[in-house]
């Protein structure tokens, strides 16, 4: 195998030669997999791959590098790790450093500990060993920790697992399907990611596109090319794509960081009203989170939808903050002071009655000074008991209670015995005190689930102190971050220049505070391991460690990529006062060299001379947008019609190139054109049958929910059962179990418990072995108490509830079976697995079913039973079937028939048991099927002939057309779909539109769907 660098000279020429590559597939179905720089990265080619095919593409496989480590990783042999709760390394490593003998590195130092783990992680990502590191507390450190992290699963284990030898070649043939690999939007790669890459060019075929927009060495595509030079044997080529032209730039100056975010409001006013949608315009900055925060709030202010690229820090929203305020107050009380106690009560956050106390902080504040209250809450509750037996006031009783119900939470945490109790507790606090509006839902959501997970901690057999628990919180909350589930329709992105938005083309681009040593920024050395330490060891490891001082490269690399990505306009300003000190900025030199382009010597460099020639605007007063810009809409304009980047340019000559530089875009115009129509075409989902490589779906079996899931989308079903492609399920949290093992966990007891009565069957009838409930308890400690048993209920702190809960569901269970075998069922056969179980269909057809039943009873009178067991309160409905909601009733019977049972005899039972015990069962008989009806009020037997002739002719004519859902454009379909990012975000106007003037291809399902509202 082999690796391909192919430079190109910018975003345009990284899309047009991605959206080649992908149309090059021999046929739309080929597999392509495609590595990004970041998740953003991915949704925003997925979008312009899709915009490109017309709305029809499949088979595209996109991974971010920590992804596609993770998937070779977990194919090879990788060792056992548990996941850490956040904040757990920082608690791990303060508690080493406690135990190492260190003679340059204080281990109680404020802020070494957080240092040192930006510094280790550095050296895990250079894939170095403490015998690469000079002698000292780094190697020390570095030695002793990486023997902490050799069980623990983070980031930088999924790449050392990735790479270990422990990982064949075919564990990365397998995750991509055995499909070559494009790489895309990736400009520097650290030395561990180098060689994650270096291992997939050994396994497959890996053409990496890199911009490069310059030939400066020091760019990081360039080291990055050099690196790869030297360390695999990549062959380079140059694309003969060439530059496009850029963007019309415009530059301005404003007074304060407020008025400059004003500005750009007012701008991107504008554009919408020009036709551009916000969600096509970007603001970059490199000013962090204060950065985001300013610039989101002027845009809502102008009525502008706004989508924060790397997310909001809990500890930067109101109710984040208020949350860690109190969690402070409860975990170190003796260090509360009295001003931070009042401040807190004052919160905006805060509820307005808690504890049922009317919030009163003026009056608080005024006794609180009265008592004499100072600092620690203990101390303050009993200061102030003194002085309410004096005074009497009523407001001094509302305070006693509220410290005094604070102290009790306190004592509680200092007495709790593990990280799941105290984290209960902290809940419960929050509950109590955090006001939960409805615009803070999602924030105050976050902050639970974020405590909650401390109870992971116990499953690494970490013992509960308040001070680590403090440090836990304090790191999670300032390092977690929420991100709107928008994505990349949410409206304006606002994001690092160099974060994950770098190189994604935009309509427009604004690059925001672009002053003197902010952009590039004023490097800053490692104080743990300098720049000089660095530079010898990559003297002995070439290209290990990221150098400090050579951040400014890739701020310039940014700013040139930011220049090129602009579509149709790029704006760069500055605040001439800074937002740090209030002082005076300064232009970057980034700005006057890009605006003094074309100007004599003696203007070049001159923030004077361009403003005067025009070329930078200097607004004097803060910009403030016209009443009646205020008033447009904000959503007008929010469409994502495909633009296809050549044309969208000026210049005639280079149109007249593009069949040169892309002999496939006829087919785009044509596929633009056709998935603007007004029926649906086969852009829209509407195959020919004949283009399906043996598409005969009823000769095939289809299990039930794949029938379900075809009903309420095609095209998901397309996706899943057809071409075989894997969605991108929700992440399972570390601190919850599986709900997936624990039903499994359920099912594999009461299996285990009916094949066990083949020992007893010969001295015992299923009555008598049924109602005694020691054969089953007997049967699920034994599952219980096994590996995978205490896997199933999760994590330890919540083992014992998971059990009960277990024994519960099982208790109730086995009384059921007891009721029937009374009534004369017992168990036939378990997990009766099937295949070609037939259901005639009008027409002389037949669709063919496959799955699995959990037990099959048989009565005293001759009846079968197909029975379903469910862990949840909500089951399929058995006659879900009338409307395509559930066809899991119909298999089961015609399984049973299969089988040689008359369908007059034979049944189906749905029983569902929840986690309070409560059993609830449908059943159907076959013999209802077998019935006939009025025109009025047909019969169960005519409505499924109904619903599986619609079903039927739909999968003949390959109609996999997508469903969002009624109302169409709220698109509750795609809340919860694993395959949503491959749709487009026009998907439910669109359906609308169509279904309008083409009703006939989507009516039968649609008559179907209207069933279930």
């Amino acid at each position: 195998m082999s690796l391909t660098i192919e430079l190109l000279p910018d975003p345009a020429a990284n899309d047009l030669r991605l959206t080649q590559l992908a149309a090059d597939r021999s046929t739309p179905l080929e597999r392509l997999n495609v590595l990004y720089g970041s998740g953003l990265q991915r949704l925003a080619a997925q979008r312009m791959l899709t915009e490109a095919a017309g709305g029809g593409l499949a088979a595209v496989y996109g991974f971010t590098p920590v992804d596609l480590a993770e998937a070779a990783a977990r194919l090879g042999r990788p060792p056992e790790r548990l996941a850490w709760p956040p904040g757990a390394d920082l608690v791990a490593l303060r508690r080493m450093l406690d135990s190492l003998d260190l003679d340059r590195f204080d281990a109680h130092a404020p802020g070494l500990a957080p240092a040192l783990l930006r510094t280790l992680t550095d050296l895990r990502e250079a894939a170095l060993s403490p015998d690469d590191l000079p002698d000292g507390d780094i190697r020390t450190v570095f030695g002793a920790w990486r023997d902490i992290v050799a069980t623990v699963e983070d980031r930088s284990s999924r790449y050392e697992d990735a790479i270990s030898q422990t990982t064949p070649d075919a564990a990365y043939r397998e995750a991509l399907g055995g499909a070559p690999l494009i790489v895309s939007g990736i400009y520097d790669l650290t030395r561990v990611q180098r060689l994650l890459l270096a291992r997939i060019s050994e396994a497959v075929e890996v053409h990496m596109l890199l911009v490069a927009p310059d030939d400066d060495p020091r760019s990081p595509p360039l080291r990055t090319l050099d690196a790869l030079r030297r360390e695999t044997a990549a062959r380079v080529i140059r694309s003969p794509i060439p530059t496009s032209s850029r963007a019309p730039e415009r530059y301005f100056s404003s007074g304060d960081p407020t008025a400059e975010a004003d500005e750009m409001a007012s701008r991107i006013l504008g554009l919408g009203r020009d036709g551009i949608a916000f969600h096509r315009v970007a603001i970059l900055h490199q000013q962090g989170a204060p950065g985001d925060e300013r610039h989101a709030a002027s845009l809502a202010r102008a009525d502008i939808p706004v989508w924060r690229v790397g997310g909001r820090q809990i500890a930067a929203t109101p109710p984040g903050h208020a949350s860690l305020v109190l969690c402070r107050l409860l975990l170190a009380p003796t260090s509360v002071e009295r001003s931070a106690l009042i401040d807190w009560l004052s919160h905006r956050s805060l509820r307005d009655r808690p504890l049922d106390i009317t919030r009163r902080p003026g009056v608080w504040d005024r006794i609180a000074v009265e008592a004499g209250l100072s600092h620690g809450l203990h101390t303050m509750r009993n200061s102030l008991e003194d002085h309410f037996e004096v005074s009497r006031d009523e407001g001094g009783r509302d305070l006693l209670q509220i410290i005094s119900d604070l102290g009790e939470r306190s004592r509680a945490l200092e007495a709790a015995e593990s990280w799941g109790h105290a984290a209960d507790i902290l809940i419960d606090a929050l509950d109590d005190y955090i006001e939960n509006r409805p615009d803070s839902v999602v924030l105050l959501d976050a902050v639970r689930t974020t405590i909650n997970q401390l109870a992971g901690n116990d499953a690494l057999g970490a013992a509960w102190t308040t001070q680590d628990g403090l440090t836990s919180i304090g790191r999670a909350l300032e390092s977690q971050v929420v991100r709107d589930p928008r994505r990349l329709v949410g409206g304006v992105n606002i994001g690092a220049a160099t974060g994950p938005a770098r190189g994604i083309r935009y309509d427009a681009i604004f690059a925001a505070g672009v002053a003197e040593r902010v952009l590039p920024a004023a490097g800053r050395q490692d104080p743990l391991l300098g720049d000089d330490q660095r530079a010898a060891i990559n003297a002995r490891i070439p290209a290990a460690l990221a150098l400090q001082r050579e951040r400014g490269d890739s701020d310039r690399h940014a700013w040139a990529l930011m220049r090129r990505a602009a579509v149709r306009q790029f704006t760069a300003s500055w605040s001439r006062r800074s937002s740090a000190v209030g002082g005076p900025a300064r232009a970057s030199a980034l700005i006057l060299e890009a605006a003094s382009d074309s100007l004599p010597a003696e203007m070049r460099y001159s923030e004077q001379a361009l403003s005067d020639a025009g070329r930078i605007e200097r607004i004097a007063s803060p910009g403030v947008a016209d009443a009646e810009h205020r008033a447009a809409p904000a959503d007008a304009v929010d469409s994502s019609a495909f633009n296809l980047a050549l044309l969208q340019l000026p210049y005639a000559d280079t149109r007249a190139l593009l069949p040169e530089l892309w002999p496939q875009a006829d087919a785009s115009l044509h596929a633009r054109a056709r998935r603007s129509a007004r029926d649906f075409t086969e852009f829209d989902g509407r195959l020919d049958p004949e283009l399906i490589e043996d598409w005969r779906p009823l000769e095939q079996s289809w299990t039930p929910a794949a029938l379900e899931t075809f009903v309420t989308c095609p095209y998901r079903f397309y996706l899943h059962y057809v071409i075989g492609a894997r969605g991108e399920p929700a992440p399972q949290r570390v601190d919850r179990r599986a709900r997936w093992m624990f039903d499994r966990l359920v099912h594999r007891i009461l299996s285990s418990w009916v094949r066990e009565y083949e020992h007893f069957k010969t001295d015992r009838t299923w009555f008598e072995y049924a109602d005694s409930a020691s054969y089953l308890n007997a049967v699920a400690r034994r599952i219980l108490d096994s590996d995978a048993g205490a896997a199933a209920l999760g994590p330890p702190a919540g083992a014992a509830a998971a059990r009960n809960e277990v024994m519960r569901i099982l208790e109730r269970a086995r009384r059921r079976e007891a009721a029937n075998a009374r009534d004369g069922w017992r168990p036939l056969a378990v997990h009766v697995s099937y295949d070609g179980a037939q259901v005639r269909v009008q027409g002389g057809r037949a669709l063919r079913f496959r799955g699995m039943i959990d037990r099959i009873d048989i009565h005293v009178g001759g009846r079968h039973r197909a029975l379903s067991l469910f862990t949840e309160p909500d089951p399929p409905d058995v006659r879900g079937f009338v409307n395509g909601s559930s066809f899991l009733s119909v298999a089961h019977l015609c399984a049973l028939n299969q089988r040689g049972v008359a369908i007059r005899d034979a049944e189906v039972e749905h029983r569902a048991i929840d986690a309070d015990g409560a059993v609830s069962s449908q059943v159907l008989a076959g013999e209802s099927l077998a019935t006939r009806g009025g025109s009025a009020a047909p019969s169960d037997g005519e409505r499924l002939r109904r619903t599986l002739a619609v079903v039927a002719d739909q999968l003949e004519t390959a109609n996999f057309i997508p469903n969002p859902g009624a109302p169409p454009r709220n698109r509750p379909n795609c809340a919860r779909c694993t395959f949503e990012s491959t749709c487009t975000p026009d998907l439910g106007r669109r359906y609308q539109f169509k279904a309008r003037h083409d009703p006939e291809r989507v009516r039968d399902l649609e008559s179907l769907r209207r069933l279930r509202i």
